[in-house]
């Protein structure tokens, strides 16, 4: 950020006295039980329960979970099973409807068989002008529909070949509308 001028320098350096490289949760499974632990006893007390553990089988659910929210995805998933843990061991139950990534895989390879294989923004000008082509043209419209300012459609497009496909269909569309 410093080097784009969105940071100011020497407020970078004044505050940047001790950088600590700490891995996602993910790349380091020892951890999961002993936060696990730590969690079940902070929302036993908020809760008012009286949770000892996991069963073996949500020690095995939560060592396999791949934990793409880190830490706070873990201690979600605890808060909501102590929530719903009926006596003092959270069991299976208690984490299922928690999506695990393997669930997620077999759910997207289901729904992508179809889908082209395209970078993030090819897909986006794709969308976008897919938009523009069902607004029949109007870019104030399309902007609404996106949820973006009109000045960003213009920006993202005049970038790519795709603007000038564009600025002439909609002039198509236009002379169109005239002539009619």
């Amino acid at each position: 950020m410093v080097s784009e001028y969105k940071f100011r320098e020497d407020l970078y350096y004044r505050i940047n006295i001790l950088t600590l490289y700490i891995p996602a949760l993910r790349f380091r499974k020892e951890d999961v039980i002993p936060l696990t632990n730590h969690f079940i006893n902070k929302f036993s007390i908020r809760y008012g329960k009286n949770i000892t553990g996991v069963s073996s089988e949500v020690k095995n659910y939560l060592m396999s979970y791949n934990y793409r929210g880190n830490i706070r995805e873990l201690q979600g998933i605890i808060e909501r099973a102590v929530a719903l843990c009926e006596g003092n061991i959270i069991q299976l139950k208690d984490v299922e409807g928690v999506p695990n990534e393997k669930e997620n895989i077999t759910i997207n390879k289901e729904l992508s068989d179809d889908i082209p294989l395209l970078s993030l923004r090819e897909f986006e000008l794709n969308y976008i002008n897919k938009v523009i082509e069902k607004c029949c043209g109007n870019i104030s419209e399309a902007a609404k529909i996106l949820g973006i300012e009109r000045s960003t459609i213009w920006r993202k497009l005049k970038s790519t070949l795709l603007y000038n496909a564009t600025v002439c269909f909609c002039n198509v569309i236009m002379l169109h509308y005239a002539i009619i």
